[in-house]
């Protein structure tokens, strides 16, 4: 399960993660890449991987959805849609903390 991004610095860490991902993609096979592998090239621990996602399937999933969103913003507002990512990305965040504080009443 991807955890939802409570702070901008776990928001980083995960894109750290996602760019570590596609970066190793660019010369080995999703298969030969092991979740260590992923970590050195993010400069982190494995710890904190795991603080962010159960495995690299989960990372390769977030990748898509965060591409399909792209997709889906610029087919419904042209170049604009580039623009708009962040700003539902921040929503996202928020709706899940807002979620997250609900819970706990």
């Amino acid at each position: 399960m991807v955890r939802k991004c409570k702070t901008e610095r776990s928001a980083k860490r995960q894109k750290l993660i996602q760019d570590s991902l596609l970066a190793l993609m660019h010369s080995h096979r999703y298969e030969e890449i092991p979740v260590s592998a992923i970590c050195v090239q993010a400069g982190i621990p494995r710890r904190t991987f795991y603080n962010h996602f159960d495995s690299k399937d989960e990372v390769l999933d977030s990748v898509l959805e965060d591409l399909m969103l792209e997709i889906n913003l610029e087919s419904m507002f042209g170049d604009h849609g580039a623009k708009l990512h962040p700003l539902f990305s921040v929503l996202g965040r928020r709706e899940s903390q807002n979620a997250g504080s609900a819970s706990k009443e």
